[in-house]
């Protein structure tokens, strides 16, 4: 991880300082790779699957968790994008939850976005769905542009998803399926220049933040690791922000997986708090709120998930 760095204005710093001069005012004038679902699941909460297919838009998103833009109150728009790690299996919580819960306990305004929003279900036949439902706790932004099996090596047309969904900052959780099916770590790294390179073609001041793959018991992660870090540092720029959420010290697996690759619920926990650290870092995203000790997402998931 690299040392603290100064503060620097972001395109969204605008916005917040314009939020805190109003509040002034106010106040003056009142006196405010890919592996089989894990045995056990829980049912899906909804029994229709559907097409995991780019979805450019979404007539049915709840408008509350997507403010107008045009009112000035703009929600920070974050794209992830990863692989079974990110997308989730039927009945899970998966750590997109856990980060958009701690954020909306932050005071972060976000609007998580991309092509997909449901998880993965292999059915005894063998068959796979990608469920709108199926998640354990299916009350949050579950818009996201991952899938099961993907590789840095499949997204060389990520410039369509920058146009069409627009992300303020980009979460890339990628790079152990590519390891897997034998690209090197070196390979491997280049790509993830490459597309790094492809998103600010679209947006040159969009923010990217490495989450490094932590099954690092998987020959060539610790290596690519170190690559990330080397990518962040040399691709770091004053207006766009590349940051790196490492792998969680001590992540182990069968402590915190539920197979060879996959996050039980507390490895889901430690990489959401990664990814976090990693988004706050960037500027990313700023909280608002210091969150209540008693709605911690530790102690709220393990009370709900014993």
């Amino acid at each position: 991880m690299r040392t603290t760095r100064p503060f620097r204005p972001t395109r969204r710093t605008g916005v917040l300082v314009c939020i805190v001069l109003a509040l002034v005012v106010c106040a003056a004038t009142v006196s405010a790779a890919v592996l089989p679902d894990r045995p056990g699941a829980p049912a899906p909460s909804g029994t229709a699957a559907s097409s995991a297919g780019p979805r450019p838009t979404d007539p049915t998103r709840d408008p509350s968790k997507s403010p107008d833009p045009t009112d000035g109150t703009a929600p920070v728009r974050v794209m992830l994008v990863g692989d079974s790690v990110t997308q989730g299996a039927r009945g899970d919580a998966t750590w997109r939850y856990l980060l958009w819960e701690r954020l909306q306990a932050l005071g972060v305004d976000v609007d998580l976005v991309g092509p997909y929003r449901g998880v993965r279900y292999q059915a005894p036949d063998g068959s796979i769905t990608h469920y709108d439902g199926g998640y354990r706790f299916p009350d949050f932004d579950t818009d996201h542009a991952s899938k099961w099996g993907l590789e840095v090596a499949d997204i060389p047309g990520i410039d369509g998803w920058m146009r069409t969904f627009r992300p303020d900052v980009v979460v890339l959780a990628l790079g152990v399926n590519d390891l897997l099916t034998g690209t090197t770590p070196e390979q491997t790294a280049g790509l993830v220049e490459q597309r790094i390179a492809t998103m600010r073609s679209v947006d040159p001041d969009v923010d990217v933040v490495l989450s490094a793959p932590t099954q690092t018991w998987v020959a060539g992660v610790p290596a690519y690791a170190r690559l990330l870090a080397d990518l962040a540092l040399r691709l770091d720029t004053a207006t766009s922000r590349v940051d790196l959420a490492p792998a969680p010290p001590g992540y182990a697996q069968g402590v915190h997986t539920y197979d060879l690759l996959h996050p039980n619920p507390v490895g889901e926990e430690l990489i959401m708090r990664s990814v976090l650290d990693g988004l706050l870092a960037s500027g990313a995203v700023t909280p608002t709120a210091v969150a209540d000790p008693a709605s911690d997402v530790s102690g709220c998931w393990r009370e709900r998930c014993p």
